[in-house]
């Protein structure tokens, strides 16, 4: 958003408060268009849709806010369930090198390596789900 003020063309004729304004504004573009993604992991109380100091803020949030803000996150439609897949992709991910690395421990015939193969099939199957 910086970029657009100070290395477009009509960015160098603004002056430095115009360029402020510009950049605030498209921050808070970004962070209303992406939002809550845009906050990452951060507190609630450190999440500023608009750009403002914390020293130009009057007053901290109420606890019943806050409580209301953070049930509110978590119960954004689809966040959850995307954060509960991406944990479990990864600890299949996890799983499957395991038993890559087990297979290479029998032989091409052996009951044990049959088990491991089984056990990469199932979990294959579920990945592609």
């Amino acid at each position: 958003s910086s970029r657009y003020a100070i290395d477009s063309e009509n960015g160098r004729k603004l002056s430095e408060s115009e360029k402020k304004i510009i950049i605030d504004l498209l921050t808070v573009y970004r962070n209303l268009k992406f939002f809550p993604d845009v906050f990452g992991d951060a507190p609630i109380d450190q999440w500023n849709i608009l750009p403002v100091k914390p020293s130009e803020v009057k007053k901290e949030i109420p606890l019943k806010t806050r409580a209301a803000l953070e049930t509110a996150r978590t119960s954004i439609p689809g966040r959850a369930e995307k954060a509960a897949a991406e944990e479990k992709s990864a600890a299949d991910e996890q799983k499957m090198r395991e038993l890559r690395e087990a297979l290479d421990k029998y032989p091409a015939s052996s009951l044990q390596r049959k088990a491991v193969e089984e056990e990469i099939k199932k979990l294959e199957g579920r990945s592609r789900k």
